[in-house]
């Protein structure tokens, strides 16, 4: 591509590129499959470009001359041609580039005549928007949404300047819409501003352009009330501006376009005043600071030819800058801008009559009286000595006006109060006129005047700016600060030392600035202001060349006391970083992380204490005997302190505290513990725990600590962690035993870790149920739990071996395995007295109806042992979760409610109170129900079984009375009609008490009343089957079935407490009343709450088959519902295929060579 020089019109109004620019975008190749349509498109297009052409020529020329009514019709025709044009180009087809460029330079011609004529007025004002037309119509022919396009960097350029040149007539209107069209183009010019290819002489024109488009940009917004998007493409304008590519004379006029522009928004904000005028303020000192960068200072200073543009545009901003400050109230910053203003122009403020009282303002509200004076003074002494201003009319009338203004405003200041600092000006006043040494010596004097007075003297901007102009005076200053500020330390004087110390850090060279601010730090931390020491501490570390161990010790110290746990985790791992840190600073670490009282910090110093001093793989230890079991003790219960404060965070879901997650601390905690039984492995026990009895005992609490946290972990539901840490627990275990011998290291610990490692798998498996490696790894488990099992001596472990059959018969569960299931039944029949309430509800939720009919009747079996050995009232609570659950054959049914009968019989007089009456009432509705199911199914064989059904039916409902009379009459009456044997009722019923079969009659009972069976749809609730019960005998061919007291419930209902009569609510109170007031018999509360959990349960459980709710497992975690079995039509246990992996091998050792342990699968 032909290269193209630029031509940069440096000027404070912009910049413009010559329209012979050209981006450096390459042409797009022409297509090669159609040349010959492409040959045709092409020539159609020359000829219409070239009319297009003869139409805006000839409106160029005759503007002026003719009227609007011909430029409507040239403007009519162009459109036209226009529009053909398009239509033959289509939707993807451009102009060439050179057609391109022609019709932009005519399009361009035309909004310049446009304009021409706006400006002109008159006749001519007419031929304005014809002509504006006619270029946008010629202008929609090249532009585009294109990135092809070729001048990219032209249009930025015409576009910005026509939009300031709209704006300059008043057509903001049309300016907005130059803007929007420059725009348009702008991302394409910026890729070419940061391509590497594009030379740098061209670059800075890009730039230019870049900058001017967002100069407008935010000035149009501006004027549309989008003070937020002006703000922003003017801090682009600002970043634009400071492009490598900018030379010094760009640089210059970009810098004064950006200040004029603001000092206009800064006007417009001081003169809303309020809280304007601080961000009028804070305006203007971003400006002055662009405007006082390095390079622009080098141009001033050279006198190059934009110096006094860049020399008038600081005085303007901050003479603005000092108003604004005095209008916010803040005087000590308008008297250093005033200073400011001085340094850059001397004398501006005096020349300037708007700025003289301003002056004195400024200086007096600052509290720099005299200078305020001495100002007024040169003010009068100037206009004395000028005889061409004397002479000027009124010239000497305004300098007194001003001068008796100012001195009245510098009299209100002057008082004994005011004393000091009128003294520390004068002072400095004199010294820096004098050109004599600083009044430091006035601080060897010892006196408190003294000391103030020199720190005032000290703290005038004149005396410290002279201070910092030799170094040796520098040097000076600061050591006597230093040294007298060490002995008021000394002294005990901490408030006057830091005092000194902080005049010292203003005079301090960069190298002494560390000593400094950590010698301040000393002095707020014995104030008791840990908080400014962490501060300084924090300053000191920032100007150290390299960091210092020291220096971040005694930051954690002080953010120690301050309690601020994250910056002092923080300072402990900068501690430990630190290249001059040394072991020896170990001790001091953790001395100060105690301190915090928060347990994430001393975990963090014990954590970097143990990776400094503690080897894993050395086979001996730096440490004396017993110092690394005491070190790793430490730690662990710092995690464990850690895990403690993490839980309730992590149940609030309220985010990781600052000692972390509690995924991160079980993997610390794991790690801890895998160190201690490496290094117990390596050094031996007497090395590792040391000799006396009392450091023995670390291992055992790490032990124990480790334990306490697998329970927590289990509680949790953290079932990854929990088999991970019983894995490195149960080899620490075997190790510590052979020493210890004592119950928190011995074969009954081990076999807990192992039972909840376990359970934690088949927890996993519950949850991850798609795959078989969790339930083939707990059955590894199972395994080795079988031999380790024998160790334990049945009478005095009990409950182990308890739970150990409780866990196999889970695992079979879930493997479908029926033999497995029977045989642990079997085995858990011997234990039947000693099993809890949890403990039978998570047999029944194990045992569920899709196992053999064997397998629930061994199950019911077993409870109904249990219940009896237990042989109290809330033992029977499972008894209907059980009945409903378990699919069992009528005879087992008959068993369970006699055996109930009979264990509520047995039960004492005094011992019968509500509650007892509520589980009588639900067991002969029961019975009742289920005497009255048999007897409809016709069945010879059973009809023994239905009567002695509803004869334990009425024999409850007789122990219930007198509050169940009239029931019982009605039962009695049903019992008539149906002519049942009361004999031969007790009988049978004696004989399936004893464990016997029932001899099945001859005739079913139904037959020998001569009856019909009624509806076998669901039976209506209890008061409505009562209001049944009161029919004629002929009415009915059986005795009526009972509402049942409430659906089958889970072994969550079953399992929960008993709750008490008052706990009930009104409506579960009315669902149990009889329809003849019999609801308000005593004892009615404990059947409604237990018959309102079942019917919670079982809309929880739905029409279909029984989904077995989570249930307090045998190990006291919430255990999850096992895997689905399949149902009693298929024949044989479900297929689990075990893993190839874990076939045949142990448990243990697979586990333990695996980074998670058990949870490595």
């Amino acid at each position: 591509m032909e290269q193209q020089t630029s031509s940069l019109v440096l000027a404070l109004g912009g910049f413009s590129i010559a329209e012979t620019e050209q981006s450096e975008l390459p042409a797009p190749p022409a297509a090669t499959g159609h040349a010959r349509q492409a040959r045709q498109v092409a020539a159609g297009t020359a000829a219409l470009v070239d009319h297009a052409r003869t139409i805006a020529n000839r409106a160029l020329e005759r503007w002026q001359e003719a009227g609007s009514d011909m430029l409507e019709q040239e403007g009519e025709a162009l459109a036209s041609l226009c529009f053909a044009l398009q239509a033959m180009l289509g939707p993807s087809t451009r102009l060439a580039d050179a057609d391109e460029r022609n019709l932009f330079d005519l399009a361009s011609a035309l909004w310049g005549a446009s304009l021409q004529a706006l400006s002109a007025g008159g006749a001519a004002e007419a031929a304005s928007a014809p002509l504006d037309r006619m270029g946008s119509d010629l202008f929609a022919l090249v532009d585009g949404d294109s990135d092809a396009t070729q001048d990219c960097a032209r249009y930025v350029a015409y576009f910005s300047a026509a939009a300031r040149s709209w704006a300059a007539a008043g057509q903001r209107e049309k300016a907005g819409w130059c803007v929007q069209r420059a725009m348009r183009y702008s991302q394409q010019l910026e890729a070419l501003v940061g391509s590497e290819e594009v030379g740098v002489e061209r670059k800075e024109g890009y730039v230019v352009s870049l900058f001017n488009l967002y100069i407008e940009a935010a000035k149009s917004s501006a004027d549309n009330k989008q003070q937020a998007l002006a703000t922003n493409l003017l801090s682009r304008a600002v970043q634009l501006s400071r492009h490598a590519a900018v030379g010094p004379d760009a640089a210059a006029c970009c810098a004064m376009a950006v200040a004029e522009l603001q000092l206009e928004q800064a006007r417009h904000m001081f003169a809303k005043g309020g809280t304007m005028c601080g961000l009028a303020a804070a305006l203007l000192t971003s400006s002055y600071q662009q405007l006082t960068t390095g390079d622009l200072q080098s141009a001033c200073m050279g006198g190059g030819p934009h110096a006094a543009g860049l020399m008038y545009a600081k005085k303007q901003v901050l003479a603005l800058l000092c108003k604004a400050h005095l209008a916010s109230g803040d005087a000590g910053l308008a008297s250093k801008v005033l200073d400011a203003l001085e340094g850059e122009a001397p004398g501006a403020a005096a020349a300037d009559p708007g700025m003289q009282l301003v002056y004195v303002e400024a200086k007096v509200g600052a509290g720099r009286v005299p200078e305020a004076l001495r100002f007024l003074m040169a003010l009068i002494q100037k206009q004395q000595a000028d005889p061409a201003a004397d002479a000027a009319p009124g010239a000497a009338d305004a300098a007194a006006a001003t001068f008796l203004a100012g001195l009245r405003l510098a009299l209100r200041h002057i008082s004994d109060d005011t004393l000091p600092s009128f003294q520390s000006a004068v002072s400095a006043f004199v010294w820096r006129a004098t050109a004599a040494s600083p009044p430091t010596p006035l601080l060897g004097l010892g006196s408190e005047l003294c000391h103030r007075l020199a720190l005032q003297v000290l703290g005038s901007e004149d005396v410290s700016a002279a201070a910092h102009r030799d170094a040796a005076v520098l040097a000076q200053v600061h050591g006597l600060l230093f040294h007298r500020a060490a002995h008021c330390l000394e002294a005990g004087s901490c408030s006057a030392a830091k005092e000194l110390f902080g005049a010292a850090l203003q005079f301090a060279r960069p190298e002494a600035r560390a000593k400094n601010a950590r010698a301040l730090a000393v002095c707020h931390s014995r104030l008791g202001t840990h908080q400014r020491a962490a501060e300084y501490l924090a300053i000191a570390a920032r100007h150290e060349q390299q960091p210092s161990s020291l220096t971040q010790l005694a930051r954690l110290q002080a953010l120690a006391e301050t309690g601020d746990a994250v910056q002092a985790v923080a300072a402990i791992r900068s501690l430990t970083s630190c290249l001059d840190f040394h072991p020896s600073l170990i001790a001091a670490m953790c001395q100060a992380a105690a301190k915090a009282q928060h347990p994430a910090v001393y975990k963090e110093a014990l954590s970097s204490a143990t990776q400094l001093l503690i080897k894993p793989e050395a086979a001996t230890s730096s440490l004396p005997a017993g110092q690394e079991a005491a070190l790793l003790l430490g730690l662990v219960r710092a995690i464990d302190a850690c895990l403690r404060a993490a839980a309730p965070a992590a149940e609030a879901g309220t985010g990781a505290p600052a000692g972390g997650s509690m995924a991160a601390l079980y993997g610390e905690l794991l790690a801890g513990v895998k160190l201690v039984a490496r290094r117990l492995k390596l050094l031996g026990w007497r090395k590792f725990v040391g000799a006396s009895q009392d450091e023995a005992s670390t291992v055992q609490a790490i032990c124990a600590t480790a334990y306490n946290q697998l329970l927590a972990a289990q509680q949790h539901g953290a079932h990854e962690h929990v088999v991970a840490l019983a894995t490195t627990l149960f080899q620490l275990l075997p190790l510590a035993d052979q020493h210890l011998r004592v119950e928190a290291t011995g074969a009954a610990q081990q076999a807990r870790v192992l039972m909840l490692a376990q359970q934690a798998l088949l927890d996993l498996h519950a949850v991850q149920s798609e795959g078989g490696q969790k339930l083939a790894l707990a059955a590894k488990l199972q395994a080795r739990l079988a031999q380790h099992m024998p160790c334990l001596a049945p009478e005095q472990h009990p409950q182990l071996h308890l739970l150990h059959h409780i866990l196999c018969l889970e695992t079979a569960a879930r493997q479908g395995d029926g033999a497995a299931l029977l045989q642990c039944i079997s085995k858990l029949q011997a234990h039947a007295g000693q099993l809890t309430a949890a403990q039978r509800a998570s047999i029944l939720s194990t045992v569920c109806s899709q196992h053999s009919m064997v397998v629930q009747e061994a199950a019911a079996r077993l409870l109904l042992d249990s219940m009896a050995a237990d042989g109290g009232l809330p033992a029977m609570s499972l008894l209907p979760a059980m009945l409903g659950q378990l699919s069992l054959s009528a005879e087992m049914r008959l068993r369970a409610v006699c055996r109930c009968r009979q264990l509520l019989a047995a039960m004492p007089l005094e011992s019968r109170d509500s509650s007892w009456i509520q589980c009588t009432e639900w067991l002969a509705v029961h019975a009742w129900n289920e005497g009255t199911k048999l007897a409809r199914r016709h069945s010879a064989g059973r009809s023994e079984q239905t009567a002695e059904l509803i004869r334990a039916a009425v024999q409850l409902q007789e122990a219930c009375a007198p509050g169940g009379a009239d029931k019982l009459r009605r039962m009695r009456a049903a019992v008539a009609a149906a002519g049942l044997d009361d004999g031969a009722v007790s009988a049978a019923g004696a004989k399936v008490a004893e464990g016997g079969m029932v001899v099945a009659a001859a005739i079913s009972v139904a037959a020998r009343a001569g009856h019909v069976v009624q509806d076998m749809s669901p039976q209506p609730p209890i008061a409505a089957a009562a209001a049944a019960c009161q029919a004629p005998p002929h009415a009915a061919a059986l005795p009526e079935e009972m509402a049942d007291a409430a659906a089958v419930p889970g072994p969550a209902a079953s399992d929960a407490v008993l709750p008490t009569p008052a706990s009930m609510s009104a409506d579960e109170e009315d669902g149990l009343s009889d329809s003849d007031g019999e609801g308000d018999a005593p004892g009615g509360g404990w059947l409604a709450s237990m018959l309102a959990a079942h019917k919670r349960a079982l809309g929880d459980a739905g029409d279909g088959p029984a989904k077995r709710q989570a249930v307090a497992g045998p190990l006291g975690r919430r255990a999850a519902a096992p895997a689905s079995f399949p149902s009693r039509r298929q024949r044989g246990p479900p297929e689990q295929p075990a893993p190839a992996d874990v076939d045949g091998a142990d448990a243990l050792s697979l586990a333990d060579s695996m980074p998670g342990g058990f949870m490595a699968l």
